[in-house]
């Protein structure tokens, strides 16, 4: 792809070889994005995306507040849970404030859903206080994601009011560029979890579903090769 663009733009070829370098993220083809104008739009996709979810569901949020939407949101991850669903949520830990109750990461894991703020609110003052995870991220089986400006609350859906009228935008994304947004919310999760057991992302490229059922009678060592070297290969078709 930065090989076409330099044709096409040499201006946005320079700016995701800039993006990739810092970030590693590459950029994708093969990706249709759908612009939904505002929360009121998002959240009725949003829900008919989650009922299809058939291998797992990844949600990061700065806001998640209980209400008709995230009510709404929980009852279908549930019902998602019992069908098998791996399901993972992470919130800003100032949720616990005002939004959710303390500790509410346990009640979900209760649930059966994988659960973890991102750092808690201390009772005491620290400049660490400052880092807020601001992202809005959902995955659905590593084939759809959603981001955007809009969180999981009522007042982004216009339920209840808070500073009038609120208007906030979203795109859908359905295609290989989702597996960007997989990599983002899976780096996060190890960071703030100490986890050693996801090192490994090839499991949640959807392409790769079909491949390990091919690979199940080989031994750990020839497995691990051969998926290293097909995920090498389609790093290099995608950047």
């Amino acid at each position: 792809i930065y090989n076409e663009l330099q044709i096409l733009d040499k201006q946005v070829s320079s700016l995701t070889k800039y993006v990739y370098e810092k970030t590693g993220c590459p950029v994708y083809k093969n990706t249709d994005v759908t612009y939904l104008e505002s929360g009121e739009k998002k959240y009725g996709i949003l829900l008919d995306e989650l009922k299809k979810a058939k291998k797992f569901i990844f949600l990061e949020y700065f806001i998640i507040e209980q209400g008709e939407v995230w009510d709404s949101v929980l009852e279908v991850l549930c019902e998602k849970i019992r069908e098998g669903v791996e399901v993972r949520v992470m919130y800003d830990g100032l949720c616990s404030l005002s939004k959710l109750p303390i500790g509410y990461f346990k009640k979900l894991r209760e649930l059966g859903i994988k659960s973890k703020p991102f750092a808690p609110a201390r009772p005491f003052f620290t400049t660490q206080q400052n880092n807020r995870d601001h992202r809005k991220i959902l995955v659905i089986d590593g084939k759809v994601a959603f981001t955007g400006g809009i969180n999981l609350a009522d007042e982004y859906i216009n339920q209840k009011e808070r500073f009038g009228h609120w208007k906030d935008t979203a795109v859908m994304l359905k295609g290989e560029a989702v597996w960007n947004m997989t990599a983002m919310f899976l780096h996060m999760w190890n960071v703030i979890t100490n986890n050693r057991e996801d090192h490994s992302l090839e499991k949640y490229l959807p392409h790769m579903y079909g491949i390990r059922r091919h690979l199940k009678g080989m031994d750990i060592f020839s497995r691990f090769v051969i998926l290293r070297w097909i995920t090498r290969l389609l790093e290099r078709m995608f950047i």
